[in-house]
């Protein structure tokens, strides 16, 4: 299953490892979640755990272009931040979290 087949086929399953390209290892989530009390309660697509085939050469970006696209109604969130990848996720718009998600990001809409 893919990351497209994951978020449109009705499921009770909210998190899954998946086969998409340019990747190792995806492990996504999909959740109903608002990031601050005031904000607008969505879908929200939470890329959990991610490992590139060739760090560096661009995959992440262009999964975040590509949902962003597809998906512009949707919250991206990402958790299990490595140090190596927060400057990216700032450059692209990401936010830090805190509190209970400390060591996350997500992007606004």
């Amino acid at each position: 299953m893919d990351l497209d087949q994951f978020l449109t086929t009705p499921t009770l399953t909210q998190s899954r490892f998946l086969c998409q390209p340019r990747f190792t290892k995806f492990y996504v989530r999909k959740w109903l979640w608002a990031p601050t009390k005031a904000a607008e309660i969505r879908r929200t697509i939470v890329l959990a755990n991610l490992r590139a085939k060739k760090p560096g050469a661009g995959a992440l970006t262009a999964l975040i272009e590509d949902l962003r696209t597809r998906y512009p109604r949707h919250y991206v969130m990402a958790e299990c931040v490595t140090p190596r990848a927060v400057s990216g996720l700032l450059r692209m718009g990401f936010q830090p979290l805190s509190g209970f998600y400390e060591g996350c990001f997500w992007l606004p809409i």
